[in-house]
């Protein structure tokens, strides 16, 4: 099959899965006849529940492609980067099966026509919702901070005009970085000159507090360091940090400090959803139980299901 095969092939409504914590307690087995789209690490709870998604996606080469071959195995459609302007593209990775759709997935923050970076999105450039979103994912399909972007217009495509996030909680942060918070956040601050150096100096020219806005490079440095990374475990037995609880199984991702802006960056993603959605008609409610995402309508999953019997 090729991706035009699947163009308005479905209909209805679709659970687009996360990787939080929430799914834990999630009644997955319920969402079995449900159409249900997942991605990355979700074989991890396979061992725990019997329900398996209707579709999958891996758009990021940093994933363990034994994941990916799970999916693969599992017959469902499975959708993967056959050209890439991030990282190396998953084609080269992953098996060539009946079941495996390529795509080409073009970063928003490498279209040249557009003012978009990370953390920052300047409306202005965006003419029209065909500028951020791919209406036919034959040609493109536009990656944003997270890949639920691209799984929106994957499900789009498909026909699906219902679409409902479950375990999508955002992060447990830890609240009190930046200890300056009105100087420039190093975290979001986005730097164009040629070196770590050069950015650190501009950093500190443009801030009106300059000397705080160094103490939140310093903060911002130690937290990200390898050393902090390892010396965390047993710094929390005497320090109160926040209990971050970020994902469904517990060895997901190696333990680190996250900071607001990781939020921040998903966030500002779904805000661009969400406003393509209410231009073209289609629905994005969130479903997920908890969680920190306030972008969307929030949808009780209980009562969904409930109401369906």
């Amino acid at each position: 099959m090729e991706l035009n095969d699947i163009k308005n092939e479905y209909s209805g409504r679709v659970f687009l899965i996360g990787s939080g914590p929430s799914i834990q307690e999630t009644p997955l087995e319920q969402l079995q006849d449900e159409h249900t789209f997942a991605a990355n690490n979700i074989p991890d709870i396979f061992s725990e529940t019997g329900w398996r998604p209707s579709f999958y996606a891996c758009v990021d080469d940093g994933v363990d492609t034994r994941y990916c071959e799970k999916a693969i195995q599992l017959g469902i459609p499975c959708f993967f980067p056959k050209k890439n302007t991030r990282g190396t593209p998953l084609i080269e990775l992953v098996s060539t099966t009946d079941n495996t759709f390529f795509f080409k997935s073009v970063d928003l923050r490498d279209r040249d026509s557009l003012d978009i970076s990370t953390f920052q999105l300047n409306s202005d450039s965006i003419t029209s919702h065909r500028d951020v979103w791919s209406n036919d994912i034959t040609e493109v399909v536009y990656g944003y901070n997270t890949i639920m972007y691209h799984m929106m217009q994957i499900s789009y495509y498909m026909g699906f005009d219902e679409i409902y996030l479950v375990g999508n909680d955002l992060y447990d942060v830890f609240d009190r970085y930046p200890p300056f918070p009105e100087a420039v956040d190093p975290a979001v601050f986005q730097g164009d000159a040629d070196s770590t150096l050069q950015n650190g100096i501009k950093l500190l020219q443009d801030s009106d507090h300059p000397l705080k806005a160094f103490c939140n490079a310093v903060a911002y440095k130690t937290l990200k360091s390898n050393v902090f990374s390892k010396l965390y475990p047993q710094l929390s037995n005497y320090i109160e940090f926040v209990d971050q609880n970020n994902y469904f199984f517990e060895y997901y991702s190696d333990e680190e400090i996250i900071t607001p802006e990781k939020n921040r960056r998903h966030i500002l993603a779904h805000e661009l959803a969400k406003s393509v959605s209410d231009e073209i008609g289609f629905d994005i409610y969130n479903a997920t139980m908890g969680g920190h995402l306030e972008v969307y309508q929030r949808k009780d999953i209980r009562a969904i299901i409930e109401n369906d019997k």
